[in-house]
């Protein structure tokens, strides 16, 4: 599975079937990228579109499973933000 598809499905409205969670964890140094660089965008205030929202929860999961190091300085920056933007970006996850 390329890192595309990857990204795709984590952008997907639908939930990632186990064995992409799999592959994404296995390959987290691929995905990172992406990922961090939306937990980035969001740290900084912009608004994400839901298709980024996805990527940033789904992905941060990865990261997190995966011990993936290079996420603690932006999510400490994104945790930094008001709640009701916390709340759009992370949904149930901040809970």
């Amino acid at each position: 599975m390329t890192p595309n598809e990857i990204i795709a499905t984590f952008e997907a409205a639908a939930l990632p079937p186990p064995d992409i969670i799999r592959a994404a964890t296995a390959r987290a140094e691929i995905v990172a990228p992406y990922v961090l660089a939306v937990i980035e965008k969001a740290g900084r205030g912009a608004l994400l579109v839901p298709r980024q929202q996805r990527l940033l929860r789904r992905g941060l999961h990865v990261l997190a499973a995966a011990r993936h190091a290079a996420v603690w300085k932006p999510l400490l920056r994104l945790l930094g933000r008001d709640r009701d933007e916390l709340d759009r970006c992370l949904g149930l996850a901040l809970t």
